[in-house]
């Protein structure tokens, strides 16, 4: 670049000079020739001086130039720099605004969660307080009460120990004898069923449908007898019994328990040497449905002779009422 500008000015220059000469050389002489070229000369040397000059200024604002480059460059590196670290700060400064208004928000909560924690403990304050006065009044009230449970436990002694007093005074007066009813006149009405047990291919043998009443007599609270008939009905005819009722019953319950031993004689009435005996042994549950009337179930063996003597066993189930009189 230095070169291009230095081979500029020194054309510059001979072309000044040539040109000079062009105009000058026609009309002058050679005295004035010579002092023309000697002015000439003195202008070349003063052009190169100049050119020097210039040269080197040349060289100082290049010099100036590749600094300022040089300057440049750094600033322009600085300044990238500088957008970047910009950029940075400005991403930081917008968090730092996010961060700063998540703050804002939760230091106003904050503040509105104080101001209802501060209203809340003036409440729970004033229920103290009313809660206090409450307990005050409360207090006031047991020892009132203290004051007066004294005086009706107190009152309540004096009744109790009146109360063993009496009870003492009644406890060693003598008593007149108690007569417990134990006996009485009871009727028993059952109706029952069974079927025969064994061979029953032959009369009588197969089937029964019973019907029988007893009057009987307590004689205390567990036992009590008597005596029944009614009728019963055969696969092969029917027969009339009459027999003896003797039953135990166990102690009073909701269901009482009790057993039967019955046994008499079953009459024929249609062909009266065709009568014989039975027994029927039974277990049964009584349940008392008022103080007169009592419900009866009972299962039990009932063998039989009759007809001809030919034995005849049966498993049979009764259930009726009993009837208690006054």
């Amino acid at each position: 670049m230095e070169n291009k500008n230095s081979f500029r000015l020194t054309l510059r220059a001979l072309l000044l000079i040539g040109t000079a000469v062009a105009f000058l050389l026609p009309g002058c002489q050679t005295g004035a020739l010579k002092d023309q070229i000697k002015m000439l000369s003195e202008k070349q040397i003063f052009l190169a001086v100049e050119r020097d000059s210039l040269q080197r200024l040349l060289d100082a604002k290049t010099h100036e130039l590749d600094s300022l480059n040089k300057d440049y460059n750094t600033l322009s590196t600085n300044f990238k720099t500088v957008i970047t670290k910009n950029k940075s700060l400005q991403s930081g400064y917008y968090s730092r605004g996010v961060q700063l208004k998540k703050l804002t928000q939760e230091n106003a909560e904050m503040r509105n969660s104080l101001v209802y924690q501060i209203v809340k403990n003036d409440s729970l304050q004033n229920e103290l307080k009313y809660l206090q006065e409450k307990i005050a009044a409360i207090d006031k009230a047991m020892a009132d009460e203290q004051m007066n449970s004294t005086a009706l436990a107190q009152t309540v002694k004096q009744q109790e120990e009146k109360i063993i007093t009496d009870s003492i005074a009644v406890a060693t007066k003598p008593e007149p004898p108690v007569f417990v009813k134990e006996s009485g006149f009871i009727s028993i009405t059952e109706i029952g069923g069974g079927f025969g047990l064994g061979d029953v291919s032959t009369d009588y043998s197969k089937s029964l449908v019973s019907f029988t009443t007893i009057a009987a007599l307590r004689v205390n609270d567990h036992f009590l007898t008597g005596f029944g008939t009614g009728v019963h009905a055969y696969n092969g005819g029917n027969f009339i019994p009459l027999y003896i009722d003797m039953r135990y019953t166990f102690k009073q319950a909701k269901f009482t328990p009790f057993i039967t031993a019955d046994g008499g004689v079953l009459f024929n009435l249609k062909d009266f040497n065709s009568s014989g005996l039975f027994i029927n042994p039974a277990f049964g549950l009584e349940k008392k449905l008022t103080e007169r009337i009592s419900l009866h179930l009972s299962t039990g063996i009932l063998v039989k002779e009759p007809p001809d003597w030919l034995k005849a066993s049966f498993i049979n189930f009764k259930g009726g009422l009993s009837f208690r009189g006054k």
